[in-house]
């Protein structure tokens, strides 16, 4: 709840105004399959009766000189100039990893791109206690092994310019711990809103993300001794 209240507050009064708008959404058609049957398992028949009451919703407009001024905060192109990771949990209510997508997105589709992306994303345990996911659901939740095994693979791909593999990546993650969350099958989705891949037909089955996730696509930097 601090995002929505806290944090949007501080938000418009920087941007002086409402900079978002769901004026038009069809929030049913936002859910994927594998979310319906998430939805489904948790809260089993309740789904319906949520969107429904999402589809009574009011709705808000954006104000467009507010809309402008977010954008100027940070908006990213893909156009990379250096190597880039990025790691995210599976299952993250605050920054949803379909994020992930819409920057893949636009690195692909960046003409001026001269640095690397790897993406490296992270899924729960099947089962684990109540006390909450050890790692791959949460905001940031990230064991230490991850962090020092992501930071090592980026740190490889910056002084080698060579993609480390998934079995190296998938080592490194784990570090000294039994197991880690690396998921190298996990492909974030749509974004929920915004239907990037429908103007962008070789993503539409996801097999493109794949192969930026891999060890060897991308831009090559020469190697450095140092």
């Amino acid at each position: 709840m601090a995002y929505a209240t806290i944090a949007r507050y501080d938000l418009e009064l920087r941007v002086l105004g409402n900079p978002s708008s769901n004026t038009g959404a069809r929030y049913d058609q936002r859910i994927s399959v594998k979310e319906k049957q998430e939805m489904d398992f948790i809260d089993p028949g309740g789904l319906p009766g949520h969107l429904a009451e999402l589809a009574r919703a009011p709705r808000a407009a954006a104000d467009s000189a507010a809309r402008k001024r977010a954008d100027l905060l940070g908006d990213p192109t893909g156009a990379l100039r250096v190597p880039t990771l990025t790691m995210h949990p599976g299952y993250d209510g605050t920054a949803i990893v379909q994020n992930e997508t819409v920057f893949a997105n636009r690195t692909l589709r960046s003409t001026g791109r001269t640095g690397d992306l790897m993406q490296i994303s992270t899924t729960p345990l099947a089962r684990y206690p109540g006390s909450g996911a050890p790692y791959g659901a949460g905001h940031c939740n990230f064991t230490t092994d991850e962090r020092v095994g992501a930071m090592t693979n980026l740190n490889r791909l910056v002084r080698t310019g060579a993609r480390p593999s998934l079995a190296d990546v998938a080592i490194l993650m784990r570090g000294t711990g039994k197991s880690s969350g690396f998921d190298p099958l996990f492909v974030p989705g749509h974004w929920p809103a915004e239907r990037e891949l429908d103007s962008f037909p070789a993503l539409r089955d996801f097999s493109a993300l794949r192969r930026l996730s891999g060890p060897t696509t991308g831009p090559r930097r020469p190697r450095n001794p140092s």
